[in-house]
């Protein structure tokens, strides 16, 4: 009865800490940007960047495994921090995470400020990472 009583409880225990504390995978990251210097007569927000800019957008996907390890490091959300002085931003590019289970979107302007879900936020490791390895310097 003592060794059925342990095994249950081992059980438990590794479906409980296992079950629940699945690693979530990162299959890719796509970045979507338009030229920084484009003006628009209204600021355009986040819901309206695939259609206001559907023709002259660029993307690049990323699927290398070191780049995304990066990527995903400095995407946490401790590196995010609250800007106090931006209400909205003129977005001028996406990223969107793809996890194996869900998908994660931040809009950006030109100036480095992040928008997710009505927050704006600022990620300076993650603007100068887009800056400098993804965006090529002839759109900034």
């Amino acid at each position: 009865m003592k060794t059925i009583s342990i095994s249950i409880i081992v059980f438990l225990i590794t479906i409980c800490t296992n079950a629940y504390s699945q690693k979530v995978r990162l299959d890719s990251v796509m970045v979507q940007w338009e030229h920084f210097g484009t003006e628009t007569v209204v600021a355009v927000s986040c819901d309206q960047f695939d259609t206001q800019f559907i023709k002259s957008k660029q993307s690049k996907r990323i699927y290398s495994p070191t780049i995304l390890s990066r990527l995903k490091k400095i995407s946490q959300s401790s590196y995010f921090k609250k800007s106090k002085e931006w209400d909205s931003i003129d977005v001028r590019g996406k990223i969107v995470y793809f996890y194996s289970n869900s998908t994660v979107k931040y809009c950006f302007d030109a100036s480095g400020h992040f928008g997710k879900n009505g927050v704006i936020t600022d990620n300076k490791l993650l603007w100068n990472f887009i800056t400098s390895r993804i965006i090529p310097k002839a759109y900034q």
